[in-house]
């Protein structure tokens, strides 16, 4: 049976433009900011990856009066949301879903108390919201590929990989560029490390014919996992991007490192030397492409602004692989 990740979509696309550079700091970015200025500046530097920032702008926005009171709230949940820290999202949204003024859409709040809820692993709960918007048939696109790769990606989590897998490729292929495109890099994201996993349990054993077999799968599933790494690029995700980094630069590492580990090889003494000679240096290449990731992960960052993770993982993987190669 050829792998479940053989499923995924592989078209590619280009490179984003480069994102302009976030301010020297908070402080001398808010000095003179009109509320709705702060507001921009709060979502700019949640982009970048900058939740307390987001947060310290979005409470700064709290303290003046405006009609933006809402917003800047929705942004501080946003803030701990995407910072990991799901409970304290939650609360939030749960005061704004009460204190919404009646007759205003609670959907987007809905939304982000669904997806708070699935970070904190509360997937039933999440589903059970996410229930409440409806058919998504019956949305508008954004709404539709939004809540459907929820549902796929949360599906994943609850054990049910098929089913998941399958419900996101259906939807990314119907889905455009504009729809939902966090949502599109988050499941092509997890697309990534369900590849990547797949292929690390691929160990190189049995005889020749089936070693050569089995390392071609495992170079397709770390390929089309670095095809997925494309396509979020060129969604413009940050965040995502970078992680889809460090998992195409571990499935090469993996890769390289189970060559090392093979099994059963038959090698008469005399010609062991050259056998690992030659070895090494194969795993050297395929190492020598897990740094190239890895590196170019961090020029991305550096690029576009990025500070936090996992720009230290990176950082610190091409670090540690460096010195492996130099061990061979």
């Amino acid at each position: 049976m050829s792998p479940l990740f053989l499923l995924v979509a592989t078209a590619l696309a280009d490179d984003p433009e480069p994102y302009a550079h976030p301010g020297e700091d908070v402080e001398s970015d808010i000095v003179v900011a009109l509320p709705r200025e702060l507001l921009d500046e709060a979502r700019r530097r949640m982009l970048l990856g900058d939740y307390e920032g987001a947060r310290i702008v979005a409470e700064q926005a709290l303290e003046r009066d405006g009609d933006h009171q809402l917003d800047a709230h929705y942004l501080l949940g946003m803030g701990w949301e995407y910072d990991e820290q799901p409970k304290k999202a939650l609360e939030i949204y749960e005061r704004l879903l009460e204190e919404m003024p009646e007759g205003e859409s609670t959907d987007d709040v809905v939304f982000r108390k669904a997806e708070a809820l699935g970070r904190d692993a509360r997937y039933a709960e999440a589903l059970e919201v996410l229930d409440t918007l409806g058919d998504p048939m019956e949305r508008k696109d954004n709404d539709r590929v939004k809540m459907e790769l929820l549902k796929g990606l949360w599906e994943i989590e609850r054990g049910g990989t098929i089913a998941g897998v399958t419900r996101i490729v259906t939807t990314l292929e119907s889905a455009t560029v504009v729809d939902s495109p966090w949502h599109q890099a988050m499941a092509r994201a997890k697309l990534i490390s369900i590849g990547v996993a797949q292929a690390d349990e691929i160990a190189f054993k049995g005889g020749k014919k089936k070693k050569a077999r089995q390392l071609q799968e495992r170079g397709q599933l770390v390929g089309l996992a670095e095809e997925q790494l494309v396509q979020i690029i060129g969604l413009d995700k940050p965040v995502w991007a970078l992680h889809g980094f460090v998992d195409v630069a571990h499935g090469y590492r993996a890769f390289g490192q189970a060559m090392l580990d093979e099994s059963n090889v038959r090698v008469k003494k005399r010609a062991l030397p050259v056998y690992e000679e030659q070895r090494d240096s194969q795993v050297t290449q395929v190492w020598v492409k897990a740094t190239k990731r890895l590196d170019r992960g961090i020029q991305y960052a550096n690029q576009i602004g990025w500070t936090s993770d996992p720009l230290n993982e990176l950082e610190a993987d091409y670090i540690d692989l460096m010195a492996a190669i130099e061990s061979l």
